[in-house]
């Protein structure tokens, strides 16, 4: 999948209550206790993560 289509995956699911339920449903069936809205932080937290890493000093800051 490209970025593009990650993309609008999250704009529709972010709009399709059906489409939220089904995918939440899906990862219930898997084994999986969580939300999409789970996933999407998940997903922020590592980007936000490998940018901090990046950055000058970094190695620092969680200490």
């Amino acid at each position: 999948m490209s970025e593009e289509h990650a993309k609008r995956f999250f704009v529709k699911i972010e709009k399709d209550e059906g489409l939220r339920e089904r995918v939440t449903e899906f990862l219930h069936r898997e084994g999986f206790s969580c939300t999409v809205d789970d996933i999407a932080k998940v997903a922020w937290d590592l980007m936000t993560a490998q940018y901090v890493s990046g950055l000058p000093a970094s190695e620092h800051w969680g200490r």
